[in-house]
This record gives C-alpha cells, structure tokens and sequence, in this order.
C-alpha cells in the first residue's frame, strides 16, 4: 500500500485551497449576476481545470516544461494576458454594462468556460502540483497510484471548500449584489484581476 503522510498532506491542502485567488475571484463575479446556479458552475469550472492540470503534471507535462523554458514562458505570459484582459474588461465597463461584463450574465455554460480558462491560464499550476504532491509520499512509493490517490483527496477538499463559499456567498447576494454593489464588486474584481495578470507577467 502506498505510504502517504496523510494528516499533512490535508493540513497543507485546507491552507492551499482557502487562500483567495483567481477562483475566488471568478466564483464571486459569477454569483453576482448569475446566483447560486451561476456559482456553482463557476465551481465545476475550476475543479474541471485542477483535474486536466493534475492529469497533465501526473502525465509528464511539468517535466516538459521544465526541460523547455521557452514554451513555460510562452504559456504563462499567454495566461497572464488573459487574466489582465478580464481585470480591463471589468474595469471598463460603464453601468449597467458593467454587470453585463460578470461572467454570470452569459450563463451557467459561460461561467464554467470562464472559470475552466482561468485556472488552465496558469500552468505554474502543473509544476506546482507536481512539485506539491510528492513531499507527502514515501520515496519508495512516490508512483502513479500514490499520485492519484492525491489528486483525489485534494480534489475533494476543494470541492467541499469551493462549495461552501458559493453557498455562503449566495444566501448574501441579496445586500451584498444589489445594483450599487454590484457595480462595486465588478470593479473590484477588475481590480483584482488586473493585478494577478501583472503579477504573473512579472515573475
């Protein structure tokens, strides 16, 4: 059986996952125009994007990139493009079209496309499991099944976590998205995403 340091593994996992980035940011856009249902697809988005990046870095494609520094480059300059072009497509926005540019107001299907592009605009994200995954697994069994049973348990923390925050942030849309403040938060996430896409130009 393989050896996992199982307790460890979830502390770090709960600390990871609770730490607001980009699908925060992206969950929070689509519940304030779309709901809870707008939310939740936000959510399927992102777990879809984490399961192809761990299927990609178990698959070898971190290796790659590490071998290749030109193509890594590429990649996460197109990421960090993406990223800014959302942040001014939001900050943009005058009024009404304002909360017409939250990824909400296309539609559940928009929101999951949305949330899938942001969290692939980061391939750090496949070197980062990668490099994550194997501290918590014995040298001698650090192999594919060790991996995936990882993937799984991390996978189901995020899910459950992802889960919470749209529900709590759904049942408080009513004061916190009215009109007013949605127009805030719009502007606010534009903010936001401005900064992860120069911040991850920078790096």
């Amino acid at each position: 059986m393989t050896a996992i340091d199982w307790w460890p593994f979830i502390a770090a996992s709960l600390l990871l996952v609770v730490t607001p980035g980009a699908g925060t940011l992206s969950i929070l856009g689509a519940l304030s125009g779309g709901g809870l249902r707008a939310g939740y697809a936000a959510q399927a988005g992102l777990l879809a994007g984490d399961l192809i990046l761990i299927a990609l870095a178990g698959g070898g494609v971190a290796a790659l990139l590490a071998a290749h520094p030109g193509w890594f480059e590429l990649l996460r300059y197109a990421g960090a493009l993406y990223l800014a072009w959302l942040g001014a497509k939001l900050l943009l926005a005058r009024g009404d079209s304002a909360t017409a540019a939250a990824p909400a107001q296309r539609g559940a299907g928009a929101c999951f496309r949305r949330s899938l592009l942001i969290t692939l605009a980061n391939p750090k994200a496949i070197l980062f499991f990668m490099a994550f995954f194997p501290q918590f697994l014995d040298a001698g069994h650090a192999g594919a099944a060790g991996f995936a049973q990882l993937a799984v348990v991390f996978c189901l923390i995020n899910m459950l976590y992802l889960a919470l925050l749209v529900w709590l942030a759904g049942h408080l849309r009513r004061r916190a998205f009215a009109p007013g403040g949605r127009l805030l938060l719009n502007r606010l996430l534009g903010i936001c995403f401005l900064g992860l896409g120069i911040k991850y130009a920078l790096r």
